[in-house]
C-alpha cells in the first residue's frame, strides 16, 4: 500500500510539522474533544479520537504534529503499530497519566513516550512544550555547523555533511574560528581532535572564554585515543568525542542529535528563567524581581501599578495540584498584559496589574471570581468550583519593599468579606469571627481617617456617543494614610463595611461632591456627578433628610447629582430602594442602575425604579466585537432602557475599536480607562470658564 508519508527515518521540516494537527486520543470522547478544543484556542490544529483504529486510519493518509495519548490506551494491542509509525518520523508522543510514579513514567518511556504529563496539567505549559517540540524535533533549519580543521584531516567529514544538506562553515585556523563566532552563532562546533598547535583542548578553552561561545555544543573528531579528552570535557565544554573514520549516516545522526539537544536545552533555559514549569505562571523568583522594580518605580511616582493577592478555597475535596492549576489558568486568562502572575503557595497567588483604575480592577476581580466558580474542565478533566478571596494594594510611596507590598495585599485579602455588590470577594468569614478582632489595624486606621477626613475624590469622564454636550463624571474615593498616600477602595472598603463605616464614608463622599459642585459654579458647563451608594445607606432613612439639608444650605442644583445603585442591591433591597429613589426624585436628583445585565429581575426592576441611566455590566463591553450573543444582550438592554426612559452607558470600554459595535447596539454613553483613568481634576475642554 502506498502512503502519503515520508520514508522511515526521514525528518519533516519545521514548517511541515507546525502545520500538521496535534492528535489527541482518550477513551472518554468528551475529555478528548475538550482538550482538543482548548489546544485550538492556543493556535494549534487538532484532531481527537476515541480509538486507536480511528487514529491508524488517519495516519494512513496523513501525519500528526504530535500525539497526546491517555496512558490507559498504551495497553491496546494496536498501539505498537501507531508507536512504530510515529517513532520512525520523530513525531513527539506525549503520555497523559493520572499517576506520577516512576513505574508509570518508565512505562511511558517503554511505549516510546517523549514527554510525560501528569493530569491535571497546565494548558499554557503544554502549549509551550508542543511549540518547543515542533520547532526542534527536526534538524534546526538554518543552523550552521562551524567545522574547525587545523590539520586538514576533516575534509571528508565536511564533504559528507554538505552532501547531506547540512549548512556548514569550515575554517582552518583558530583566529578564523574566533572571528566567525564574533559575527555568527553556529549550532555546533566540530573540532579537529588531532591538531597539535593548538591542541583541540587549548582551542576550545580559548574559544569558551569568548561570551558568544556560551552554550554551543562541541564535538571532537579524532583518529587517536578518545580517552585523552576525558579531563577536558567539562572545562572545554566537549559534548562528545567521535572516532574516525565515521560513516556518513552515523555522523549525520550524531550532529543532528547534538544540535536538537542543544536547541531544546536553550529553549528550556529561557523558559525556566522566567516561568514555573508546572503552572506556566511567572516563576516566584522572576515575579519578586519584577515586583521589586515596580515598587521602586512606583515610589518615584513614575508608574501606576496595583498588587493583587488571591487565595483559593473549595468546598469539595480537591487535590492541591488541581487547585493550583485551576487558579493559574484563570489568572492567565484575565490578568491583562503586561501584568504578571505567580503562585506563592498551593492556594495563594499574586499578580502585578499595571492599572489603578477602579473600574478595571473591579471587572478583573468579578471575572476571576466568576470564572473560578464556574467549574470549567481543566485540560480535559473535571474541576470543582473554587471560592476566591481577593485583596489589592496600590503600589506607591507608602510601600518600601516587596515584603511590604505582599503583606499589605495579603492582609487586604484576609479581611475582605466579599459581597457581589462591591465585587471584592466570595469567601465569607465564619459566623463567630469578630470584625474588631479580625481587623484591629483597619479599625484604628478607618476611625482616624473618618475623624480627620483623610479621603479625596477622583473623577472619570462619561462620554457621549451621540454628541450630547453634558459633562458627566463618575466619582471614586481614595483613602489617605498618615503619609497622605492613596489607599484604593478595594483595600479599605471591605473592612469599612464590616466595621460599620460605610454610611460615614458615603456621607463624606456626597458632602465633598457637593462642595466640588459649589466650586464649579463659575464653569460654563457644570458637571453632573455619579456617586455610588452602599447598601447600608440605601436602608438608612435619615440619609434623605441629611441630603436635603445639605442641598439647601449649600445651594447646589440637585440635578447635578446622580446616585448609583447596583442591579443586585436594588433587587435585594427593593422596598428600601423604591423609598429612597422616590425621595431622591422629590429632591430633584437622578438615579443610575449599574452592573446591569439581562436576567429575570431586570425588566420589572427598571419599571419599578424609573432609572435615568442604566450602566451595563463591564463584562458586556469586553468581546462585543466578536461575540454575537453579547451584541444581542446589549441591544436588548438598550431597547429596554429606552422603553423606560433611561439612557444606556457602557462601562469599562477598553479600546476605541469597540465603539462602533457599542453605538450600533444602542449605547449612548461610554466610560473606560482607554479614555481616561480617574483623576482629581475635571477635563478642561468640557468645563470652560465664563469669559
Amino acid at each position: 500500500m502506498e502512503h502519503n508519508v515520508r520514508a522511515e527515518g526521514a525528518e519533516a521540516t519545521q514548517a511541515e510539522r507546525v502545520n500538521r494537527p496535534v492528535c489527541v486520543i482518550d477513551n472518554d470522547a468528551g475529555m478528548a474533544a475538550n482538550l482538543a478544543g482548548e489546544l485550538r484556542l492556543h493556535g494549534f490544529r487538532t484532531r481527537h479520537f476515541t480509538s486507536l483504529d480511528l487514529l491508524i486510519n488517519f495516519l494512513a493518509t496523513g501525519q500528526a504534529a504530535a500525539l497526546l495519548i491517555d496512558a490507559t490506551t498504551l495497553d491496546d494491542p494496536t498501539y505498537p503499530a501507531v508507536r512504530d509509525r510515529l517513532v520512525a518520523t520523530r513525531t513527539p508522543i506525549m503520555v497523559m497519566d493520572e499517576s506520577d510514579s516512576m513505574d508509570h513514567r518508565l512505562r511511558a518511556v517503554s511505549a516510546g513516550g517523549t514527554d510525560f504529563l501528569q493530569r491535571p496539567f497546565s494548558l499554557a505549559v503544554l502549549a509551550h512544550l508542543l511549540r518547543s517540540r515542533l520547532t526542534v524535533s527536526s534538524r534546526p533549519e538554518g543552523t550552521t555547523v562551524l567545522l574547525i580543521d587545523t590539520s586538514g584531516t576533516l575534509v571528508q567529514c565536511a564533504a559528507m555533511l554538505q552532501e547531506a544538506g547540512q549548512a556548514l562553515h569550515a575554517v582552518t585556523d583558530a583566529d578564523a574560528a574566533l572571528q566567525y563566532l564574533k559575527s555568527q552563532r553556529p549550532g555546533l562546533l566540530l573540532v579537529d581532535g588531532d591538531s597539535t598547535h593548538p591542541t583541540a583542548g587549548e582551542l576550545l578553552l580559548a574559544l569558551r572564554q569568548y561570551p558568544g561561545a556560551y552554550g554551543i555544543p562541541a564535538l571532537v573528531l579524532t583518529r587517536g585515543d578518545k580517552r585523552r579528552f576525558d579531563d577536558l570535557a567539562s572545562a572545554a565544554g566537549i559534548e562528545g568525542v567521535v572516532g574516525l573514520p565515521v560513516a556518513s549516516r552515523d555522523l549525520l545522526g550524531i550532529v543532528g542529535a547534538r544540535m536538537r539537544r542543544a536547541a531544546s536545552l536553550q529553549e528550556s533555559w529561557r523558559y525556566l528563567a522566567r516561568r514555573d514549569p508546572v503552572t506556566g505562571l511567572a516563576s516566584e523568583g522572576h515575579f519578586r524581581e519584577e515586583l521589586r522594580q515596580a515598587v521602586a518605580i512606583a515610589r518615584e511616582g513614575a508608574q501606576r501599578a496595583t498588587l493583587l493577592h488571591l487565595e483559593g478555597h473549595s468546598g469539595q475535596e480537591v487535590s492541591n495540584r488541581t487547585m493550583t492549576l485551576a487558579v493559574a489558568r484563570v489568572l492567565q486568562r484575565h490578568i491583562p498584559p503586561p501584568g504578571l502572575c505567580a503562585a506563592l503557595s498551593e492556594n495563594a497567588f499574586a499578580a502585578i496589574i499595571y492599572s489603578r483604575d477602579e473600574t478595571t480592577l473591579e471587572s478583573i476581580k468579578r471575572e476571576l471570581v466568576a470564572d473560578l466558580a464556574a467549574a470549567r474542565p481543566l485540560a480535559g478533566r473535571p474541576c470543582p468550583p473554587i471560592d476566591a478571596r481577593i485583596g489589592t494594594t496600590l503600589l506607591g510611596q507608602g510601600i518600601g519593599s516587596v515584603a511590604d507590598a505582599l503583606s499589605r495585599a495579603r492582609e487586604s485579602a484576609r479581611i475582605a468579606t466579599g459581597t457581589a455588590d462591591e465585587v471584592v470577594q466570595t469567601a465569607r468569614a465564619s459566623a463567630d469571627d469578630s470584625p474588631a478582632a479580625l481587623d484591629p489595624a483597619w479599625q484604628a486606621e478607618l476611625t482616624s481617617a473618618v475623624a480627620e477626613g483623610r479621603f479625596r475624590l477622583v473623577y472619570q469622564p462619561i462620554a457621549s456617543l451621540t454628541g450630547q454636550p453634558t459633562a458627566l463624571y463618575e466619582v471614586f474615593v481614595r483613602m489617605l494614610d498618615a503619609e497622605q498616600n492613596d489607599i484604593l477602595p478595594q483595600e479599605f472598603l471591605p473592612a469599612a463595611k464590616r466595621l460599620g463605616f460605610a454610611r460615614h464614608i458615603d456621607r463624606w463622599v456626597v458632602g465633598r461632591a457637593m462642595e466640588v459642585l459649589q466650586e464649579q459654579r463659575h464653569r460654563r458647563e457644570q458637571p453632573v456627578l455619579f456617586i455610588k451608594l452602599f447598601p447600608e445607606t440605601v436602608e438608612t432613612p435619615s440619609f434623605v433628610a441629611w441630603l436635603a439639608d445639605r442641598l439647601r444650605r449649600m445651594d447646589v442644583d440637585p440635578k447635578r447629582l446622580v446616585f448609583q445603585l447596583t442591579q443586585r442591591s436594588a433587587a435585594r433591597q427593593l422596598t428600601e430602594a423604591r423609598s429612597l429613589i422616590r425621595s431622591l426624585r422629590e429632591l430633584g436628583c437622578g438615579l443610575a442602575l449599574e452592573h446591569y445585565r439581562m436576567d429575570g429581575e431586570s425588566e420589572p426592576l427598571l419599571g419599578k425604579l424609573e432609572a435615568d441611566y442604566v450602566k451595563l455590566s463591564a463584562e458586556l463591553s469586553r468581546g462585543i466585537m466578536q461575540d454575537r450573543a453579547l451584541q444581542q444582550e446589549v441591544q436588548s438592554i438598550t431597547g429596554e432602557a429606552r422603553a423606560h426612559g433611561a439612557r444606556p452607558i457602557a462601562a469599562l470600554v477598553q479600546d476605541a475599536a469597540s465603539l462602533s459595535s457599542l453605538w450600533a447596539a444602542g449605547v449612548e454613553y461610554i466610560q473606560g480607562y482607554f479614555m481616561q483613568e480617574p483623576v482629581d481634576v475635571f477635563g478642561a475642554e468640557e468645563l470652560q470658564e465664563h469669559e
